[in-house]
């Protein structure tokens, strides 16, 4: 291969393999690249000519760029690929990506091109172009799933008849050369930081260090509290407080310990003559736990000698993104939540970051906080339990050097937790929530079913789903691809009766899936697919308070016209391009991914084994009745700095 195509590398410390490697990459790279850069050019062509000719001239285009024929000097071959590559990325985007006409596609080629660059000149170790690779013909995947899931409302691909078609290949082609791009992407991120130093040192935080940020937090969202003064209120948040304020029977539809700490701030308030001021006050307390757990993320980060432009883009991050001073007010269990995932990840890396002799002089003291974060973690969100029974055995395989310390943590936790439902169902009689309520999935396909093929009612599986679902010939009419809130309604599914004898109406559930599979998949990707397809968004504030004077809670704006501004700043940010690509959930969980993954590759497993739980909260939220519920995923926003700031300071372990 010619050296002006790829530099010879001369580094010791990169292997052959890991160049050879490097150069098989790039051939398809090429191909792509020059098919996609071709199909602006015979549109007028008959579709299968037209597909015949791209091939071709990108074969002979590939071969130009390896052969000896191509005498261009260097520098210039460069700029040639760079601009081919820039021009492909952008067709790729806007073939695939909704949002592919705003300003950020057309940036984006030429963050492409940068990566390009880094692909030419960068030394390639193996397990570095592996794992760009990976990642980034996941993230093709994803974004190529989405755009078939929201361009036909299923996903095409498993549909073969339509594939005949030459437009189908055409897809394909797409798919791949949009994984190659991205995977250069990926592999300019992780080679610029596996090779520089990004560490800083500073002196030991102080007290009053921690203490200035929390201060400041509060400042930035000072204007949020007094213009919704006493809170943003919800739905959800009207219904938990009625539950406190009624004598009727409990409930652990919202989890009951976030009831129990919104109890005694109605008691002062109710003591006080007035309801506002105790919501006032907890959400003033609210607003201070997450400016708690804000700055000891952002001391967390100095402790690791994160540098100082990071640190003031995390704190920037914290005080101005516009989702977290509107959380920081608003009465939902989620954000509660999210404090304590930020402070358990934190916690479990300290822990084992730890070596021996240190772990065992404070073993009892971590040991305890870790078991209060985790019940937390386990009992505020309902999916969390479910989310910490996947998760925690792959953490503790991880990390079984110390597994008898983790194993012990764990059994403590499933015990508090199964002590804790054992009190509130059993002792206090607290009802469980609806069964309907974790069905999602299985409620969107059975009325997918119903909806989109032709059904014999007669047959004994949905004879069976009747007993459930009396009106089954009515799903069409209730069944929204996007949201099982209709399904799982009362009146509609009958909980009770499934209650009695979940496993004969499970068995109908799979009798039915065999049958239809591919309908199956279309219903449960078409129920999530918000939460990692990128470019994807949904509501995230509410627009308006709800009214809490049927409660006794005065709602009203005290400072006229501040509402309406920052409520128009969100929107205004949440809803233009590029920014508001910003506000996907998806793009979150692929930050994370890229920092995990940038951990992995300076040998940091135990650091990236802490996220395993926020996986375990992704992995359970896409069985959630709604396809994009940004504050189900909050967890993961709060915790990305934590992560991508780690990955970026730390330096490679060595063994």
């Amino acid at each position: 291969m010619n050296a002006g195509f790829h530099p010879k590398i001369t580094s010791e410390s990169v292997s052959s393999s890991g160049a050879d490697l490097a150069r098989l990459f790039l051939l398809p790279c090429l191909f792509f690249l020059f098919l996609s850069v071709f199909s602006f050019c015979f549109s007028a062509l008959p579709a299968h000519w037209n597909l015949l000719l791209e091939i071709i001239l990108a074969c002979t285009a590939v071969w130009l760029s390896i052969s000896k024929i191509n005498r261009l000097a260097e520098s210039v071959r460069k700029t040639v690929y760079v601009i081919l590559f820039s021009l492909s990325a952008a067709d790729s985007f806007q073939f695939f990506v909704p949002a592919a006409k705003s300003l950020f596609w057309l940036i984006l080629p030429f963050l492409i091109g940068f990566a390009i660059c880094r692909l030419f000149s960068a030394p390639a170790a193996k397990t570095t172009v592996l794992a760009s690779a990976a990642a980034g013909t996941l993230l093709a995947f994803s974004v190529y799933s989405g755009w078939q899931l929201q361009t036909y409302a299923r996903f095409e691909l498993l549909y073969i008849g339509r594939h005949v078609h030459s437009s189908a290949v055409r897809e394909l082609f797409w798919l791949c050369g949009l994984s190659f791009l991205l995977s250069a992407g990926f592999f300019a991120f992780f080679s610029y930081f596996l090779d520089k130093d990004f560490s800083d040192t500073y002196a030991d935080t102080k007290k009053r260090d921690f203490l200035l940020i929390v201060g400041l937090l509060l400042l930035f969202w000072l204007p949020y509290y007094l213009a919704f003064y006493p809170g943003f209120l919800s739905v959800d948040s009207l219904d938990e407080i009625k539950l406190q304020l009624s004598s009727g029977q409990g409930s652990n539809h919202h989890p009951y310990i976030h009831q129990l700490m919104i109890r005694p701030f109605l008691k002062l308030g109710l003591s006080l003559g007035s309801l506002s001021v105790g919501v006032a006050c907890f959400t003033f307390v609210q607003m201070l736990f997450m400016a708690f757990c804000f700055s000891s993320c952002i001391c967390f980060l100095k402790a690791h000698n994160c540098r100082r432009w990071f640190l003031l883009a995390v704190f920037l991050f914290f005080a101005l993104f516009t989702v977290n001073p509107f959380y920081s007010i608003t009465m939902w269990k989620d954000i509660p939540f999210a404090g304590i995932c930020l402070l358990l990840m934190m916690q479990l890396i300290r822990d084992v970051e730890l070596s021996e002799p240190v772990k065992k002089q404070v073993m009892w003291r971590h040991s305890l906080l870790l078991i209060l974060l985790l019940f937390l973690f386990c009992t505020l969100r309902n999916n969390g339990w479910y989310a910490f029974l996947v998760s925690f055995p792959f953490f503790i395989l991880i990390n079984r050097k110390h597994w008898k310390h983790y194993l012990i943590i764990g059994f403590a936790t499933v015990l508090a937790v199964v002590s804790w439902h054992s009190l509130i169902f059993d002792v206090l009689h607290i009802r469980k929530s609806e069964s309907g309520e974790s069905l999602s999935v299985p409620l969107q396909q059975i009325a997918r079913v119903v909806t989109m093929c032709e059904v014999d009612y007669s047959d004994e599986s949905f004879v069976i789903l009747r007993e459930v679902l009396p009106d089954l010939e009515s799903l069409p009419d209730l069944y929204n691809p996007i949201s099982a809130n209709r399904i799982k309604a009362p009146d509609v599914f009958k909980a009770d009766i499934y209650d009695k004898n979940p496993s004969r109406y499970g068995g109908a559930w799979l009798s039915l899936g065999l049958k239809y599979p591919r309908t199956y998949l279309d219903a449960f990707l078409l129920n999530n697919y918000g939460y990692w397809t990128p470019d994807v968004t949904a509501w995230i504030v509410l627009d308006t308070v709800n009214d809490g004077s049927s409660l006794g809670i005065d709602t009203s704006e005290r400072i006229p016209g501040m509402r309406s501004i920052l409520l128009q700043w969100h929107k205004r940010l949440s809803t233009r391009e590029p920014i508001a690509f910003l506000y996907s959930i998806a793009l979150t969980v692929w930050f994370l991914t890229a920092g995990c993954f940038l951990l992995l590759l300076k040998g940091r497993k135990a650091e990236v084994s802490s996220a395993l739980l926020l996986y375990g909260v992704w992995l359970t939220t896409l069985a959630s009745p709604v396809f994009c519920e940004y504050r189900y995923l909050y967890s993961i926003v709060v915790c990305v700095p934590l992560y991508l700031g780690l990955a970026i300071s730390v330096g490679r372990k060595h063994a």
